[in-house]
């Protein structure tokens, strides 16, 4: 049985992993937001100054990218890595399952397995918070070339707007401005969500938790999945979290054969996470172990 001490562990460590890129993040931005309202504070007309505003935006989405493809090339593998070791581990000390494994963990996370799984979830990792990146900063730009021409063409700048937006009030030059502020452009800014997955805006620390997490559990369950081949099991286990999630409640606590040969228990039609912000584990389990316990006959 998995223990609620094993899955608070695991999302304890992602926390802890975590943390540190959010706060990197959410400084960048604060610094893309000021970048926004200082470019309408000011709003020069000439097209030297607006290019020189979208080179400084340019250089604070390229320091998004890194941070989070910097974070992910160091924190994946180590959370697939600590997962091959804690699942060992807990093989081990289960008194009803003997089972030794027929390589130990140098040469699992030496594999060729290994490292392809790495690999591929970094790359997946880095591909969907970037391409993200990209459609947000493009939604950027374009709101640049439009608050121009519009500044230009109605003559709307004046010391009240300028003072509202240096103290950062959206909403008093919202009253001058009404149309500009109401269009899905500047809500965007207002709401600091400067990256978009498909139809959906998100603030950058928000987006790459999610993305981040995903990849942690996607680790778990690949290395979930190497353990159960290194030690000879055709079964898997899934967390149970009294989860009220429709897409999870098939799965929740339920036990899968990988390979769906086994006479009992049902093919593994999928592995977690099952969504975004999915907390689910899986971790190998046993014939004797599930005999042990009375939920397979011997």
């Amino acid at each position: 049985m998995i223990t609620k001490a094993e899955t608070a562990a695991f999302e304890a460590d992602f926390r802890k992993r975590y943390l540190p890129l959010a706060k990197k993040l959410k400084k960048v931005e604060g610094d893309i937001y000021r970048l926004m309202i200082e470019s309408m504070a000011n709003a020069k007309m000439s097209s030297a100054y607006w290019r020189a505003q979208r080179v400084k935006l340019n250089a604070l989405y390229k320091e998004l990218n890194v941070i989070f493809s910097n974070w992910s090339k160091v924190q994946i593998p180590a959370r697939y890595k600590r997962s091959l070791k804690l699942i060992g581990q807990r093989i081990k000390a289960t008194s009803s399952v003997i089972a030794t494994g027929r390589r130990g963990l140098t040469e699992l996370l030496s594999s060729s397995a290994s490292t392809q799984i790495v690999y591929g979830l970094y790359n997946s990792s880095v591909e969907s918070f970037l391409s993200s990146s990209l459609t947000g900063q493009k939604a950027l730009k374009n709101l640049f070339i439009a608050s121009q021409q519009r500044l230009v063409e109605e003559s709307l700048v004046n010391v009240a707007v300028g003072a509202g937006f240096e103290m950062g009030d959206l909403r008093q030059a919202k009253t001058l401005l009404k149309a500009m502020f109401e269009s899905p452009g500047w809500k965007m800014v207002d709401q600091r969500q400067f990256v978009q997955a498909g139809k959906y805006k998100y603030r950058p620390h928000y987006y790459a938790e999610m993305v981040a997490r995903t990849k942690f559990h996607q680790a778990h369950s690949q290395a979930t999945l190497v353990q159960a081949q290194n030690h000879d099991t055709d079964l898997i286990e899934i967390s149970s979290h009294n989860t009220t999630t429709a897409i999870c409640l098939p799965f929740e606590g339920n036990i899968y054969s990988i390979s769906g040969s086994h006479k009992v228990f049902p093919p593994l039609p999928d592995s977690p996470p099952f969504h975004p912000n999915c907390l689910h584990l899986m971790y190998p389990t046993f014939e004797s172990g599930l005999i042990a316990q009375g939920i397979l006959a011997a």
